[in-house]
Parts: structure tokens; sequence; C-alpha cells
């Protein structure tokens, strides 16, 4: 039996809606932003819970497992590289550029 959808071109199937609405869970971070800043952001977002669940899974969707678990890792309260580590650097370091942390995770940059 055919998944639902099968066929279709993904981003036909997300509606705008569905666009705006991850438009407003995501966090605004500057360029110089680390994963302790992200965290502490992303942990009082109005939305906290659901913003933590969709950076996750869209983490885990578009990152290779090696770079989920460092990320992951910089959640730890007793991580102190949380707050050496630069966000874009980190990506850029293994080879992302900032617009695929803007297209990939529910983050932006000011």
């Amino acid at each position: 039996m055919p998944r639902e959808h099968e066929g279709e071109n993904p981003e036909e199937s997300f509606s705008e809606t569905d666009r705006e609405n991850e438009k407003e869970i995501s966090v605004t971070l500057s360029r110089e932003s680390t994963f302790a800043d992200l965290y502490r952001l992303m942990e009082n977002h109005e939305n906290s819970e659901e913003l933590k669940d969709l950076f996750d899974q869209e983490l885990i969707d578009n990152f290779g497992q090696e770079i989920v678990d460092e990320v992951m890792a910089f959640e730890e309260s007793a991580n102190p590289e949380a707050a050496k580590t630069k966000v874009i650097d980190f990506f850029v370091e293994r080879g992302y550029e900032k617009g695929d942390i803007i297209a990939y995770l529910p983050v932006e940059f000011k």
C-alpha cells in the first residue's frame, strides 16, 4: 500500500501556514552566540518544550549522528564547552554555512 504523499515534493506539501508556525517557533541569535546562549534562549522561549522538540528533530533529520551527539552534549549544564563554542563556528568547521543552520534548524541570526 503506498504511503500518503508518496512522490510529492516535500516543499510543495509543506503549507505556508506550516512555514509561518515554524518561523514563530524559533530563536534569534547574534553571530557570536554560543551553544549555552542557544539553549538558554530555547529554555526561556514561551513555547520552550515545542521548540526543543523541533530543534532536536530537525537536528536529527538534517545532520549526521556525530554532529547530533556533539550538539546534544552541549545541552548538559555541566559542559563548559557550551559557553565557549559559537554556534556558527561549530557548523562552519564541519562544512556547513550559516544559511544551512537557518534552513535546517529553528534558528535565525541578527
